[in-house]
């Protein structure tokens, strides 16, 4: 009698025992949900894209036929032919881009410089838009030295952020004359103005060049245009 007794208390325990097991596995594993939110945002992180700067927008990254390309894929198409790039001046907005190139193909038109934002189109035909290309500049028959130059772009007066040129040109009534042209930029304003050079500026600019404040366009040596 105990015997058996003894066999019914095992099967009922066994049966339990199983019933307390199925129950467990059937059961769905109870979620985090700071944990969960916790993954789910740091996933989310790491497939934002992140924005870039206004600097970081225009970074140079190489020449692709009339087109300036940048490193965040960006592209500014500058209509133009033997295109260069120089540098940029940098603004607490969209920089200025400070290139060279010309505006016709297999053609006699010197090449020139370009100072333009990249977000904004540019218009180059019938050399609009253009400037004089540093260096010296001599007729394309007599070979007469008509003006030797010098440009520097970045901040080239004290606070003055633009591109200007040093001009020791030829003047109408004979002899030389030393004159400053600067295209002043500030936002999305460039103003252009000329003035009598009376020896002193240069040394400002040279010394702002000494802080990497600005840069020194290399000259060429071009032919006035037939």
């Amino acid at each position: 009698m105990k015997r058996s007794n003894h066999i019914l208390y095992l099967m009922l325990l066994s049966a339990s025992l199983c019933i307390l097991f199925s129950c467990n596995n059937g059961k769905k594993k109870p979620v985090d949900i700071g944990n969960s939110i916790t993954k789910n945002n740091n996933q989310g992180s790491n497939l934002e894209i992140k924005q870039p700067t206004a600097n970081e927008k225009w970074e140079y990254k190489t020449i692709d036929s009339s087109y300036i390309v940048f490193k965040s894929g960006y592209k500014f198409d500058t209509h133009l032919y033997n295109l260069s790039y120089i540098g940029q001046i940098q603004l607490p907005g969209i920089p200025y881009l400070i290139f060279s190139g010309r505006d016709c193909n297999e053609c006699d038109a010197n090449i020139s410089i370009y100072i333009h934002q990249p977000d904004k189109p540019i218009t180059v035909a019938d050399g609009q838009n253009r400037y004089e290309y540093p260096g010296t500049l001599r007729d394309f028959e007599s070979d007469t030295l008509y003006t030797t130059s010098r440009a520097f772009f970045g901040e080239v007066f004290k606070g003055i952020k633009g591109v200007v040129w040093y001009e020791h040109s030829l003047l109408e009534k004979g002899g030389y004359g030393d004159l400053i042209y600067l295209s002043k930029v500030n936002g999305d304003s460039k103003k252009d103005t000329g003035f009598d050079d009376n020896g002193s500026y240069l040394t400002q600019t040279l010394t702002l060049m000494k802080e990497g404040k600005c840069q020194e366009i290399k000259g060429m040596d071009l032919k006035t245009e037939p």
